[in-house]
């Protein structure tokens, strides 16, 4: 158990929107609510502060137990997306968990040659999603945080699937943080039945002219995007 002077240490150096906390007293969690009004606790069974300029979070399971605010809790989901595949779809269902809206950002890099148009590739996750009102695709170009300050995001959502996923997103993360400090970086565990399904994987193995369906989110049919 964690000292509640750990607590207050690390609470100050976590951006003020949201607070991941995993241990501390009830009286503790709104003391720290009374001195930071517009935060949101969030509690997770799995969280990792690590020692350094910023906070970084491995959120497993989340749920938010001090709504204090009526504010809208907006993320962005960031990505090339080509295409979006079962995995992408589960870190949506699970950040939906914790926020009120998310918006997947595809990046437009004009430079590169895709399997799919991005115009497809937000048509595709509009047909997904269509109906939901929680979700939507927006095309962009330039910096992530300034498409998250466009969007009205209070974090962006980053999957990780291994050690090599989070050493790439917590360099991501400081850079971010260090342009954009009131914009939080979520990582989050993609669940393991998708873990292996990556969007390289699917367009190697449709270079090989096998299906890929059981990479695809439930009812995609990827040939109508192609």
């Amino acid at each position: 158990m964690q000292s509640t002077d750990t607590l207050r240490q690390v609470v100050h150096r976590v951006p003020r929107r949201f607070l991941f906390i995993r241990w501390g007293t009830k009286a503790l969690r709104q003391e720290i609510v009374s001195s930071n009004p517009h935060t949101r606790i969030i509690y997770s069974d799995y969280v990792k502060f690590e020692r350094s300029i910023n906070s970084h979070f491995l959120i497993r399971y989340s749920q938010i137990l001090l709504p204090l605010s009526d504010m809208e809790r907006s993320a962005i989901f960031p990505g090339s997306f080509d295409p979006f595949t079962r995995g992408h779809a589960a870190l949506v269902d699970e950040a939906l968990n914790l926020f009120d809206r998310v918006v997947i950002g595809i990046g437009n890099n004009t430079s590169k040659q895709g399997l799919l148009t991005v115009a497809n590739r937000k048509r595709l996750i509009d047909d997904l999603y269509a109906g939901n009102t929680r979700v939507e695709a927006r095309i962009y170009t330039g910096l992530t945080g300034e498409f998250a300050e466009e969007m009205g995001a209070c974090a962006i959502i980053r999957g990780v699937r291994n050690t090599t996923d989070f050493e790439y997103e917590r360099t991501m993360e400081a850079t971010n943080h260090r342009i954009y400090p009131d914009i939080t970086t979520v990582m989050l565990f993609t669940p393991a039945p998708v873990a292996d399904i990556s969007s390289s994987t699917v367009r190697e193995v449709l270079s090989f002219g096998r299906s890929v369906e059981e990479f695809m989110p439930v009812g995609v049919d990827i040939n109508k995007y192609l």
